[in-house]
């Protein structure tokens, strides 16, 4: 073709076959303009490039960008084309410098030349691409190997309702029904290869690799060649038009051509006319498609290699994923990196076995978003097997459990942080809460200091204050190191109640479980070789209060412009019970949880003849923790049996046993 020849444009025709006619037309025109070198007397016949090079050599371009793209061209030229349809970076050619005898300036002029020169080439190609575009007379869209829609003619912003600027940036699904967006992007990989691989192996590779998809680049001509007509051969797919709600079957034909050294696709489409059949089809799938976006659950399908083919929008909010980023890519991209190992193992033996265990089930699980947090998620997968080809389809409908909660759940929640798990299911039967608990450790925790440093702070201080220790304590007790084992009763003003041992109660009403429980206790009792049930639950408290009294020094430490010269210290007592301790859920309206006994008397005499800064344990909690050396060895005997002993606000009282204290620096 001639500097001054110009594309003609392809007139409209009506037939059936247009897409494919105009198609092969292109594929000459194209091919044609792949042959078009850089250094055409065509730039050099038109003053306005001309000016445009002038301009450009005036403004003063980036050296260090343009050698890094002349860089880029040299290396692109070295590369193997595509196809001679598409190889519209074949236009480019980098410039050869002589260091020896070229001065920096000198060369990067030439650089800015090169480059502008070049850039000018490829918009005059595009032109006329884009020119045979709107003259066709067929609807054509363009996109990329992602398939992000970048363009659409004239007749496809018709035929699909869209302009193009408005779709621009889409994906593809939005103009294609879900299935022919799927048949499209297999096309492609299939046509690309898999990138990642290494581009430095050798071409000639051992049949144990047959399964892989070696990128183009890496293929032999023939191969290259059996690409090139697989990807452009005819489709029978379906398309849709949003914005008047219908769908419709067309005849697709894809071209492949090169920009900037990044494959794009014309789609050249027919729109055929459709039978009763069809049109009863493309309304059930239009449907499908339609109920599924606007669905606020996120719905997630695959096919039996778990390739995600439906993912709406729902599931974008869930997992942060836009369309393009999932669709085509396995379903394990969601999962948690321990099911991710095995989920293809899953798949297969489901496929394989037929043994439901997720399938048709309500599970909960752990997913994972894009920015790879880990969030909970309840998942229901349900099978669909297509009658003609018999193939299994997976549909996953999913709630994430943090974000969609049910009012039921909300107020369980809300619940589970007033009363104990297992207390919380039996209010929710409607039982009544009345429990002997034969092994339960107390621990009362009182800030000594607190009611001096409060005097003369206004009382929003001081509940900050409180707030701040109590959410401490909190953490303390309710970490993972303590396995549930504790739990936290109430506060009463200063002083913070915990107690273990709660989830072996029994009915008041159930005698035979008392029975038993009591006999397992004297049992263990007077075995020297085992310990009571009571036993982790007292050490548990024991080191939940060890921790309590550091972690208050740090605060204090923390807050000692606020705090100032006070001195706020904890002062805990811990006591096991086996007597029997009442724990009950009493009233109607705004009922609390709470403990009844002697004993919880008993803990609260030990915890106000302790001292600050330590932990006072009665006989019953130190015979608990013997065991653990490390732990009884901070122990020394504080009290006898029955000694007395003045307290302040109690005047003289008696403990019914030995203590011990811990001897903390």
């Amino acid at each position: 073709m001639s500097s001054k020849q110009k594309l003609v444009p392809i007139k409209p025709t009506t037939n059936d076959n247009d897409g494919d006619e105009v198609a092969n037309q292109n594929t000459h025109s194209l091919a044609t303009l792949n042959k078009r070198n850089v250094s055409s007397s065509k730039f050099n016949s038109k003053p306005n490039l001309q000016a445009k090079l002038q301009h450009n050599n005036s403004r003063g371009i980036s050296s260090r960008m343009l050698s890094k793209l002349n860089k880029t061209n040299s290396t692109i030229s070295n590369s193997s084309s595509i196809a001679s349809t598409s190889n519209y970076s074949s236009t480019y050619k980098s410039s050869e410098y002589s260091t020896d005898s070229t001065s920096e300036a000198e060369r990067n002029e030439m650089e800015e030349e090169a480059f502008v020169i070049t850039t000018l080439e490829e918009y005059s190609l595009l032109n006329d691409l884009v020119e045979q575009f709107q003259s066709c007379g067929c609807p054509i869209i363009v996109f990329d190997s992602n398939l992000t829609i970048e363009y659409l003619n004239n007749q496809a912003e018709e035929v699909f309702g869209f302009y193009s600027l408005a779709v621009m940036g889409e994906y593809l699904s939005e103009l294609l029904s879900h299935e022919s967006t799927m048949e499209i992007k297999r096309a492609i990989e299939d046509f690309i290869g898999d990138t990642s691989l290494d581009l430095n192996m050798s071409v000639s590779l051992s049949t144990s690799m047959k399964d892989l998809k070696i990128p183009y680049v890496l293929v032999s001509q023939q191969e290259k060649e059996r690409r090139k007509k697989e990807v452009m051969k005819t489709r029978f797919l379906n398309g849709k038009n949003t914005l008047q709600k219908k769908a419709f079957p067309i005849k697709l034909k894809m071209m492949v051509f090169r920009k900037l050294e990044q494959l794009h696709f014309a789609a050249y489409i027919n729109q055929l006319e459709q039978s009763e059949e069809d049109i009863k089809k493309l309304a059930s799938i239009q449907f499908g498609e339609a109920i599924t976006e606007i669905s606020v659950i996120p719905i997630i399908s695959i096919n039996e290699q778990g390739t995600i083919q439906i993912f709406n929008s729902a599931s974008t909010a869930t997992f942060h994923y836009s369309k393009k980023e999932v669709i085509g890519k396995n379903v394990k991209m969601l999962c948690t990196p321990k099911i991710r190992m095995n989920h293809d193992d899953f798949l297969k033996r489901y496929l394989t076995t037929g043994e439901k265990r997720v399938v048709d089930c309500v599970r909960s699980v752990k997913g994972q978003t894009k920015e790879g947090k880990p969030i909970p998620i309840e998942l229901r997968v349900s099978e669909i097997i297509d009658p003609i080809s018999k193939k299994s389809s997976f549909v996953a409908f999913v709630r994430d459990t943090k974000s969609m909660v049910t009012h039921e759940e909300q107020i369980t929640k809300i619940t589970e942080k007033i009363f104990p798990k297992n207390i919380v299911h039996r209010l929710t039967a409607g039982e009544k809460v009345i429990d002997e608990l034969q092994n339960c450790t107390m621990m009362y925790c009182d800030i000594v200091g607190f009611t001096e440093l409060a005097n003369g702070k206004s009382p929003s201080i001081v509940v900050h204050m409180l707030h701040d220790i109590f959410s401490c304590f909190d953490d303390i007790v309710y970490s993972k190191q303590h396995n549930s084992t504790l739990e936290k009763i109430k506060t009463i003003g200063d002083c913070y109640f915990v107690a273990s041992g709660l989830d072996n109660d029994s009915s008041t009403n159930n005698k035979k479980q008392i029975s038993k429980t009591n006999s397992n206790v004297n049992n263990m009792l007077t075995s020297p070789t085992n310990e009571i049930p009571s036993t982790n639950g007292t050490m548990c408290c024991v080191r939940a209060g060890l921790s309590m009294i550091q972690e208050l020094e740090q605060l204090v430490s923390k807050n000692s412009d606020l705090i100032g010269d006070s001195s706020l210290q904890v002062r805990i007592g811990i006591h096991t019970s086996h007597r029997g301790v009442t724990a009950a859920v009493v009233g109607h309206m705004k009922r609390t949880y709470d403990l009844f006994g002697s004993d919880v008397l008993v803990t609260q005499l030990i915890e106000a003849t302790g001292q600050p800064g330590q932990v006072h344990l009665s006989e019953t909690s130190f015979n608990a923790i013997k065991s653990n050396e490390k732990l009884s060895f901070l122990f020394t005997p504080r009290y006898r049996a029955n000694q007395e002993i003045y307290l302040e606000k109690q005047g003289v009282c008696k403990l019914p046993m030995n203590t011990y204290v811990s001897d903390l620096q």
